[in-house]
């Protein structure tokens, strides 16, 4: 499989170190194919990478599932004609009006029941709760 996560900016937060360690483990541990990760805006991130960095403006070339962070993400990545599965993962992005407009074939990832009950009071869909880590082994069962 071949894994992608598309954030706003790779500066030093906790999210964003997560999504580092986790696709570090499934390139580590084999569990994947390909691992990339696409940003908007550069900044510096401690954390080695063991997987591809692009700019976002790569995303045409991706292949695989892609996980947007952020609504203005899904949005951008979905303007892209591609081959990729996108997925949104809520992370607190309280845009109301961005949530009512994500496209019905994007599956929405949550991190926890409270979360899950946010956004379907919200939307009226049924999210897919994932481990509040991010633990990729969960999370590639999940998107597969």
């Amino acid at each position: 499989m071949k894994i992608g996560f598309y954030v706003d900016s790779l500066a030093d937060t906790e999210s964003v170190n997560n999504i580092f360690n986790q696709l570090n483990k499934a390139v580590e541990d084999q569990l994947v194919e390909d691992a990339c990760l696409f940003y908007n805006k550069i900044d510096f991130n401690p954390i080695t990478p063991k997987f591809g960095i692009f700019n976002a403006t790569d995303l045409w070339s991706f292949t695989g599932t892609l996980i947007a962070t952020t609504i203005t993400n899904v949005t951008m990545a979905k303007n892209i004609i591609n081959k990729f599965n996108l997925n949104y993962l809520y992370d607190q992005d309280r845009d109301f009006v961005g949530l009512l407009h994500l496209p019905q074939n994007v599956l929405i990832l949550v991190k926890n029941s409270v979360d899950e009950q946010f956004i379907y009071r919200t939307t009226g869909r049924k999210p897919v709760i994932i481990s509040k880590d991010l633990e990729i082994t969960s999370l590639l069962q999940v998107i597969s």
